[in-house]
C-alpha cells in the first residue's frame, strides 16, 4: 500500500512540475515577463489540478483529494524551480536552444 501511495503522489509531483515548465517555456517564449509567466504556470497548473480532483469526484471508483491538489501545487512549484536552477547552470549556447 505505501510504494502504491510513494509512486502515485511522486507521478503527480513530476507530471505538474513537467506541466508548470512547459506552460513557463511556451508564456516566455511569447514574450511574458518571467516573473508573470512563473506565476501564471504555476496558478494555471494548481488550478488545473483543482478540476482534475473535482472531476474525480464525478466518476465511479474514484475519488478525489484535497492532499493531492497541495502535491500538485507543490509539484509544479517545485518542477518551476528545480528547472530553471538546472537551467543557469548549462552553457550559454545550450541556454538558448532552450529559451528560457
Amino acid at each position: 500500500y505505501w510504494k502504491d501511495f510513494v509512486f502515485k503522489k511522486t507521478a503527480h509531483i513530476f507530471e505538474y512540475g513537467i506541466l508548470a515548465t512547459l506552460m513557463y517555456r511556451g508564456l516566455t517564449g511569447s514574450k511574458v515577463e518571467k516573473k508573470k509567466a512563473m506565476y501564471f504556470a504555476v496558478l494555471t497548473a494548481f488550478m488545473y489540478g483543482l478540476t482534475d480532483e473535482f472531476h474525480q469526484t464525478k466518476v465511479s471508483g474514484r475519488t478525489g483529494k484535497p492532499l493531492d491538489i497541495g502535491i500538485d501545487g507543490l509539484g509544479a512549484i517545485g518542477g518551476l524551480l528545480f528547472v530553471l536552477k538546472f537551467v543557469r547552470l548549462l552553457p550559454e549556447r545550450i541556454k538558448r536552444l532552450l529559451t528560457f
